[in-house]
């Protein structure tokens, strides 16, 4: 079964105002759910303490943000399941 959790992110702290109604939305209609958001250094820091030193090399050598974001988002389903919205 997949764990009730639900996995956002963006690359600061705060999620863009627009994006308020869409994260309301998901948490009303899965009130069952766990919901976690991470910024962009909340993903590094998860990423470095979850995979080997080769694999956290890539992830850094990355060009792009929406890249490292992508990359995340497989390994936060990877390691703790659940969905990213």
């Amino acid at each position: 079964m997949i764990p009730k959790i639900i996995w956002q992110t963006y690359k600061t702290q705060l999620p863009p105002f627009v994006s308020n109604q869409g994260i309301a939305s998901w948490m009303n209609t899965n009130p069952e759910y766990q919901w976690y958001y991470f910024d962009d250094d909340k993903c590094k820091e998860f990423i470095h303490d979850n995979f080997e030193e080769n694999f956290c090399k890539m992830y850094d050598s990355l060009p792009l943000g929406v890249m490292r974001a992508d990359v995340w988002r497989v390994a936060i389903v990877y390691i703790y399941g659940g969905v990213y919205a």
